[in-house]
């Protein structure tokens, strides 16, 4: 999915679909992945899916230390599902000038297949047995403890250091 956020009226768009605010509290959600701040919450959203009807709620947060902005994703029970990284603007007449894009890698890793032809000793030297499970089983697109694959993922950065690759799952 690709997401975009307005900063400026905290607006989320979700492949085109208009999903305005339901919530603007302000509550600390976590920890920055990349920097490994607080996440603040800027705003809440339900998107409403065809043709099942399963609810989802994005919640969309800002790390207090290195201002990047995330979508986190939660099924109708609020159990976690996936977090995004939007391209974000503000609604004014240089919108286009503000847009925050994410930046594209040659050696990047976005499926299992992928994900299976690093060599396990190098996934040993940087994650844990149980963070090793959590990219996995999210991977296969399956339950994860949301913990482990959360820790795992502060760690991309030092794989990517280590070995340039760059994982993206």
């Amino acid at each position: 999915m690709v997401y975009r956020y307005d900063l400026g009226n905290k607006c989320l768009c979700s492949d085109d679909i208009f999903l305005p605010p339901a919530d603007y509290e302000m509550n600390e959600i976590g920890s920055c992945f990349k920097c490994g701040g607080h996440l603040k919450s800027l705003s809440a959203h339900v998107q409403e899916e065809t043709p099942a009807d399963q609810k989802k709620h994005l919640l969309v947060t800002v790390c207090t230390k290195c201002t990047s902005v995330y979508v986190n994703i939660y099924d109708k029970e609020w159990s976690w599902i996936d977090d995004a990284q939007p391209e974000t603007f503000e609604s004014d007449k240089t919108a286009a000038s503000k847009i925050i894009r994410i930046p594209v890698y040659n050696d990047i890793v976005n499926t299992l297949e992928e994900l299976e032809k690093i060599p396990e000793e190098q996934l040993k030297a940087v994650f844990s047995s149980a963070e090793i499970q959590a990219i996995y089983h999210k991977a296969r697109r399956e339950k994860n403890i949301r913990q482990y694959y959360h820790r795992a993922r502060l760690k991309y950065e030092k794989f990517e250091e280590v070995f340039g690759i760059r994982i993206n799952i």
